[in-house]
């Protein structure tokens, strides 16, 4: 019994292959265009552009948090401010860590220049963390402090879970806040 003749398993076998192409090159075209200034100009604003691309987040927390409209425009102005803050800081850290990098692979590497490397590097990490604080002091003031509480112990759980789950955490908190004092 024969299924196909010759004839149709040849356009069958030549149409898979066009599929295939057309999947593959369908990849290869949102790999090369599918950065976050191209999604942005499709959707017409970056601040969309990121909510569609970091899934969770915000967004996420959002439902949980109770957060009035006032307190989400606020909140989302500062974490795009901050994003674009952080972007600039970590393009600095790569550059300056690609530059380590090539200095490194030199034979006769110059080791002024890598402890200068290493000390702009300690640099851009301070001010990272400087901004960070900055921005956390930001949301403090818009949020209430029963939001602000609940958002740290998110924060806290994702940055950190492993640590949660081994009390290290917990540790810090109860010394902070004086809580598990009168367990003697």
């Amino acid at each position: 019994m024969k299924l196909f003749t010759l004839k149709e398993t040849r356009i069958w076998g030549l149409a898979s292959i066009i599929v295939i192409l057309l999947a593959i090159i369908g990849t290869m075209l949102w790999q090369k265009y599918s950065d976050e200034n191209v999604i942005a100009k499709l959707h017409g604003s970056k601040k969309i552009t990121r909510e569609i691309t970091s899934p969770g987040g915000f967004g996420k927390w959002r439902g949980k948090m109770g957060f009035t409209p006032e307190q989400e425009t606020a909140l989302k102005e500062l974490r795009d401010d901050f994003r674009d803050v952080s972007e600039n800081i970590f393009k600095s850290l790569r550059a300056n860590q690609e530059q380590i990098f090539e200095e490194m692979e030199k034979d006769d590497p110059d080791i002024k220049k890598l402890n200068h490397l290493a000390d702009e590097t300690g640099q851009l990490y301070a001010r990272m963390r400087k901004e960070t604080i900055q921005h956390m002091l930001a949301i403090k003031a818009v949020t209430t402090p029963e939001q602000y509480e609940k958002m740290a112990e998110m924060m806290q759980q994702w940055m950190f879970p492993r640590q949660i789950e081994h009390g290290r955490h917990r540790q810090y908190r109860q010394q902070r806040t004086g809580a598990g004092d009168d367990c003697d």
